[in-house]
């Protein structure tokens, strides 16, 4: 678990992970985001036992991206059942999950913690209008913010 290139953002997110286990076995499973950036991303709750340089699809939504596998949490720690994964293909933005914002997990700032947006990126541009009908702009970034705590 060496020194990352980039800032990496809390995000828990449910995804499915398939590919070949180190015994060679296929699998589908379920786990879950810790954090994400465009170039990586630290899952838990993976069952598969996988191998280091290990290619693995991940799946969110319609998006899926293959990931190599670069760091595997011990068994008896409290990184059992983590890995840390690179993005084989960084010209794709990693799963469409939203990874701006100032918040990173190495930030000390109160108002850091769990995010209140989960942003999806959409495939085509949607135009948007205001009350009255008037175009105001596009966008293809689309998020929805957690009203619970206003």
């Amino acid at each position: 678990m060496g020194r990352r290139r980039e800032p990496r953002k809390e995000i828990q997110a449910q995804v499915r992970i398939f590919g070949t286990d180190s015994s060679g076995k296929v699998f589908s499973d379920k786990a879950v985001t810790v954090n994400v950036s465009r170039n990586g991303a630290e899952l838990s709750g993976v069952h598969p036992t996988l191998n280091l340089d290990e290619i693995i699809g991940l799946s969110y939504g319609a998006n899926r991206v293959h990931f190599r596998v670069k760091w595997v949490g011990e068994p008896g720690t409290a990184k059992e059942g983590h890995v840390g994964l690179l993005n084989t293909s960084p010209e794709k933005t990693s799963l469409g999950l939203s990874t701006t914002g100032s918040c990173t997990r190495h930030s000390r700032a109160a108002s850091c913690g769990p995010p209140k947006v989960l942003s999806f990126q959409v495939p085509e541009s949607v135009e948007l209008h205001t009350q009255e009908g008037l175009p105001s702009g596009t966008t293809s970034d689309l998020s929805v913010a957690d009203v619970s705590s206003k």
